[in-house]
């Protein structure tokens, strides 16, 4: 059986927080007759937007020479806008969510929380999800002004940051 590190290290009752299939459930055979069980940590991709701009702006070893602070202030900034902590879920789900994003030509920080890629799966054991495209588009605008608005939060606390304008904490 092919499975990853993060699939092994989980417990035996374990199940998808998103698709809500067993750890047995997930895995599939492959068509060369091989097994597969992998998992992934899904994460809010838009807790990557303020390194990432940072590595636009000042290129990848932005980190070793910011101001003393910035760094921990870009890390709060994540904290604030992310919608959803980081899970594991199965890769099938976290498949389903990349190709629900294409569908509806989401935004590159945009990302479904479990419950959301739950909703417009169609799910079978021991089987690759299937995606039901209208309610993919449902869940993404029910889903959007909540991310419209923490982007719009986002941007302008890094803007700040970047500018200067950012709290160090107090001791």
């Amino acid at each position: 059986m092919r499975a990853n590190s993060l699939f092994e290290k989980l417990p035996p009752h374990w199940n998808c927080p998103s698709c809500l299939r067993s750890k047995n459930a997930i895995v599939r055979t492959l068509e060369s007759g091989e097994l597969l069980g992998q998992v992934v940590e899904h994460h809010d991709h838009i807790r990557d937007y303020p390194n990432a701009a940072m590595r636009e702006l000042n290129g990848s070893a932005w980190i070793k020479c910011i101001p003393h602070g910035l760094g921990v202030h870009l890390n709060r900034i994540e904290t604030f806008i992310i919608g959803f902590s980081a899970v594991t879920i199965c890769e099938d789900c976290n498949n389903a969510e990349g190709s629900a994003k294409r569908i509806v030509g989401a935004h590159r920080y945009f990302s479904f929380a479990p419950f959301e890629i739950r909703s417009f799966l169609k799910i079978k054991p021991h089987s690759k999800h299937e995606i039901d495209s209208q309610r993919v588009s449902e869940s993404y605008n029910a889903a959007s002004n909540d991310f419209e608005l923490r982007w719009r939060v986002a941007q302008e606390l890094f803007t700040r940051a970047i500018n200067g304008e950012y709290w160090m904490p107090r001791r």
